[in-house]
């Protein structure tokens, strides 16, 4: 896919081209949504991160050390045979400063989401979740 001329919103758009610089080198943890389009778990879930990923911008700890981003993973290739996806969608956490990723397994809810990053985060983050 090609670099999105725009790119401010709560979750950021990562695609084949930026993931290395959004991703491995953001300098910051970064929570990152492999989707497709066509897949019913990620249109379902897609509502519940883009909420996440508002919480997280509200959050003053979160907004300084977190990035939510997300990537069509039908539409962009992975750059390293590592970040094999074997089923949409699939839901990633990259500690700052580290390219290996943590999947996440929880429970599919902002809750289960702010919980999972609560553990992992590089730093204490606080997401407040209702």
């Amino acid at each position: 896919q090609p670099v999105p001329t725009v790119n401010d919103g709560a979750v950021k758009v990562v695609v084949g081209d930026t993931f290395k610089s959004q991703v491995l080198d953001a300098g910051k943890d970064v929570l990152l949504l492999v989707y497709a389009p066509w897949c019913g778990h990620c249109k379902k879930l897609e509502p519940i991160y883009e909420e996440f990923g508002k919480l997280a911008a509200e959050s003053k700890t979160a907004s300084e050390s977190l990035v939510v981003a997300k990537m069509d993973g039908a539409a962009n290739r992975l750059p390293d045979e590592k970040y094999k996806v074997t089923g949409f969608p699939t839901v990633w956490f990259f500690k700052k400063g580290s390219d290996t990723p943590i999947k996440f397994m929880g429970e599919r809810t902002t809750k289960g989401l702010a919980s999972f990053v609560q553990q992992q985060a590089s730093s204490a983050v606080e997401i407040f979740v209702a």
